[in-house]
């Protein structure tokens, strides 16, 4: 098949698929339809005006006995009268598959959720203690009466794609987790592909008749399985097919995001606001990376414009909560993380949002309890697990830190931080190899902060490994080594000053010699860390005879104030020393 037959037969499938679940009152499956819609090219769209159903039972075949009561049935809900419309279909003859036998549970089931909603309310107005999961807080009262409903006509084999993937909601929120429970979404894809919701409540695995969007959900999975660079490909596949998507351009802002390249996530948020001014989804996310870069200016202006699009969205509570949390305004932040929740109890990012700032304010007790929380609505929220890590570290209880701490590098064993976490735990519970390996794997994934280069050199010299610990150090000051028979054939390295000790001792072709760039003055001296480590390669190098190296870092603390620079000056009055006696007693030499 043909780009261009295929681009025709995905906008007939989109188009049918608007229809049928505006049909069907799935407001928001609708509208992550009609996006894609937008997202293929203007001159395809105007070729193919109107476009013909592409599923079995999109062509007219699923039409019911008494349209007028479905039309009446569909009003009421559409008004949030989920009762009315439930009770004007029920005396109907709904066939199963039909869109009223769907309507007529689907009504049942909203109607369940505003009573949740109003008994959660209730609770939280007089004030009444509750169980720690917001899910467990007020149930939907209609669930098993659905359930026995849908599952009659499951066995059957009677449910269309649509009764199939509310079968799998009602499983899911009866706590279900059979085989069967999740083999129900994966039917339902593979017979409506479209029917996505950005929830993305299903998890399977979709049929090869819709490769597209297989491809849109295994991006979806791959960013919440934290495999970004897979993510990154396929998204990148999918912008040739929608290229005008703004959806896929969040879903790539996202990605950036949780590979903390942060300057291409913010320049991908900048695209997506200038192409959809008015979206307030996943600006969220946008606030977080406005406030990892400090930039206070950006993320006010971030805030004033949510607020005038939609001033009673999670999201936008959310931006301006991280808003005061920049200007160290916890309190208030706090406030405002609340009314996200008061908004949506399920909003994830509040949840663990308000986790940090109890952490900022040393309340740890409110902190693990909003952590955990996040943890019961995602177990795969990396940073909730991460959260409760730091909050038991700063308890002093260091096991239960690990045990958090490890379900944080499971979900990203290519995070450094993780990594550096853990091996700061098991540091302070002096176990040695257990924190060098985890400082190792840290050292392996990119640490960029310097943490676990610092840490093993400390480690090491503390062992008395003087040799791995200088290498260490050498890492943590982002500096290198180089063979001598390379730089002296003029390789890439020879430009580079290369003060090492030729002078003070011969060095043989196999030998290594410390590559300083500009020499040794780019050697940032502005942590405790660096200055331990400049230290501590001062003394190896005089230990090894290389007064030139071991010169060099002194010269590097003579600006400072403070012990360092005294110590410094002594080594340099010791080598001067070593020198001249060397001197002299070459002269005396026969």
């Amino acid at each position: 098949m043909s780009s261009h037959d295929e681009l025709v037969e995905i906008l007939a499938q989109l188009r049918a698929a608007v229809r049928e679940l505006r049909l069907r009152g799935l407001k928001q499956a609708a509208k992550f339809a009609s996006e894609l819609v937008l997202g293929v090219p203007d001159e395809l769209r105007a070729q193919l005006r109107g476009g013909g159903g592409a599923f079995g039972r999109f062509d007219g075949a699923d039409e019911d006995d008494d349209s007028d009561r479905y039309d009446a049935a569909s009003a009421s809900f559409d008004a949030g009268e989920f009762l009315r419309a439930h009770q004007l279909l029920a005396s109907a003859r709904c066939a199963p598959g039909s869109r009223a036998h769907f309507l007529r549970h689907y009504a049942l089931f909203m109607a369940g959720e505003k009573a949740k909603e109003e008994m959660d309310l209730e609770i939280g107005v007089t004030g009444a203690k509750s169980e720690r999961s917001p899910q467990r807080n007020g149930s939907n009262p209609h669930l098993k009466a659905l359930y026995l409903s849908l599952s009659g006509a499951y066995q059957q084999s009677e449910l269309d794609a649509f009764g199939l993937y509310l079968y799998a909601v009602v499983l899911k929120r009866l706590g279900y987790r059979t085989s069967a429970g999740r083999a129900d979404v994966p039917l339902s894809a593979a017979s409506t592909p479209t029917h996505h919701p950005p929830d993305a409540e299903e998890e399977a695995v979709l049929s090869e008749s819709c490769p597209w969007m297989f491809h849109l959900f295994q991006a979806h999975a791959l960013l919440d399985q934290q495999q970004n660079d897979a993510a990154r490909q396929l998204l990148d596949h999918l912008t040739g097919l929608f290229p005008r998507s703004t959806y896929l351009v969040a879903q790539q802002a996202l990605t950036s995001y949780h590979m903390r390249d942060f300057d291409e996530a913010q320049e991908q948020f900048e695209r997506l606001a200038l192409a959809d001014p008015h979206r307030v989804e996943t600006m969220d996310v946008y606030s977080n990376v406005l406030y990892v870069k400090e930039d206070k200016t950006e993320l006010s202006r971030l805030a004033h414009r949510a607020l005038k699009v939609e001033k009673y969205r999670p999201e936008t509570c959310c931006i301006i909560g991280n808003y005061y949390s920049l200007q160290n305004k916890h309190d208030r932040a706090i406030v405002y993380f609340h009314r996200a929740l008061k908004l949506d109890p399920n909003f994830l990012s509040a949840w663990t949002l308000i986790g940090h700032e109890y952490v900022e304010m040393k309340n740890t007790s409110a902190a693990i309890d909003a952590y955990r929380h996040a943890v019961d609505l995602n177990v795969r929220d990396y940073r909730a697990w991460y959260g409760l890590g730091q909050a038991y570290e700063i308890l002093n209880m260091y096991l239960y830190s690990i045990y958090y701490y490890r379900k944080a590098a499971a979900i990203r064993p290519y995070d450094a931080r993780m990594w550096c976490a853990l091996g700061g735990c098991y540091e302070k519970l002096h176990k040695g190899d257990e924190a060098v390996a985890c400082f190792k794997r840290a050292v392996g994934n990119q640490d960029r902060e310097g943490v676990a280069s610092y840490h093993l050199g400390r480690i090491f010299a503390l062992r008395s490994e003087q040799h791995e610990a200088a290498k260490y150090y050498q890492l943590h000051l982002g500096l290198r080594q180089a063979p001598v028979a390379l730089l002296g054939r003029g390789g890439s390295s020879s430009s580079s000053s290369t003060s090492a000790g030729a002078s003070d001792s011969a060095v043989d072709d196999g030998a290594h010699v410390l590559v300083l760039p500009k020499g040794g003055m780019n050697i940032s001296v502005d942590t405790p860390q660096a200055l331990a480590a400049i230290l501590f390669l001062a003394n190896y190098y005089k230990q090894l005879g290389k007064y030139t190296e071991a010169a060099l870092f002194c010269n590097r603390l003579l600006d400072l104030q403070g012990p360092e620079k005294e110590e410094a000056k002594a080594l340099l009055r010791e080598m001067r020393s070593l020198e001249a006696a060397k001197v002299r007693a070459a002269s005396v030499a026969p």
